[in-house]
């Protein structure tokens, strides 16, 4: 709007003294050419729109960043919210975290994942184990709450087993010992049919949650148990 009152009386003075000017060349008063009246209009119009464009509208002010409060925290956005009507958006990635989630972009395929990473057939909710207990809230690993996988220990969870059929070449999960463990460190072994040892592993709460693939061809039981130290959680296993 102050762009406009700024510059709308230049624009009426150019306009009276375009059409004075006229009126003097039709009544004789003025003698020039066809080409010179022509020249003088297009260099008027060109000083107009070059007058007016030497100053950019003024850039509204960003909006105040987000706070959301998660169990008594509060956290703040780097990012300004976008209103649109009766709509707030956010940034993905920052509730994302503040909730406690990992995320990852796939530039290839366009796609947001939030948590773990889960690539293969879903070995929670797709096709659950046979054996072990499931997570009934997310369990956090690293400040980080993850809510679909399974409890290691100690006691009755200290074992999850999987039919395979045999139609699977790898087996996944991420692993990790959650922040709330009385003890600092977890392991695992993974057997195949119940008498083939694929591999075995220790990680401390240091380690964060990390991800470990083992061999499944012609498996058709696979399973987790609880080693030297139990308390670990397995979290997303898949089948690929």
């Amino acid at each position: 709007m102050r762009f406009l009152k700024k510059h709308s009386l230049k624009l009426k003075v150019l306009l009276i003294n375009a059409v004075f000017l006229t009126v003097l060349i039709l009544t004789g008063h003025l003698t020039t050419t066809l080409a010179q009246q022509k020249t003088f209009l297009k260099n008027m119009a060109l000083a107009a729109t070059q007058d007016t464009e030497t100053e950019e509208e003024p850039v509204a002010p960003p909006s105040r960043p987000l706070t959301v409060i998660i169990d008594g925290q509060e956290t703040t956005s780097d990012q300004p919210i976008v209103i649109k009507g009766n709509r707030f958006y956010v940034p993905l990635r920052f509730i994302s975290e503040a909730l406690g989630y990992p995320i990852q972009w796939d530039n290839s395929t366009k796609t947001a994942y939030i948590g773990a990473r889960h690539v293969g057939t879903d070995l929670v909710d797709k096709k659950p184990a046979r054996t072990g207990v499931k997570i009934k809230q997310p369990v956090k690993v690293g400040g980080v709450g993850y809510p679909k996988g399974y409890l290691l220990g100690p006691s009755a969870f200290h074992e999850i087993s999987w039919d395979l059929g045999g139609r699977f070449n790898h087996f996944t999960f991420n692993f990790g010992v959650p922040d709330n463990n009385q003890t600092d460190t977890a392991g695992f072994t993974v057997m195949a049919d119940g008498r083939k040892k694929l591999g075995e592993k220790v990680i401390s709460k240091d380690d964060g949650l990390k991800e470990f693939s083992f061999g499944t061809k012609g498996v058709n039981t696979v399973t987790v148990k609880s080693y030297k130290q139990a308390g670990g959680v397995v979290i997303s296993p898949r089948a690929q």
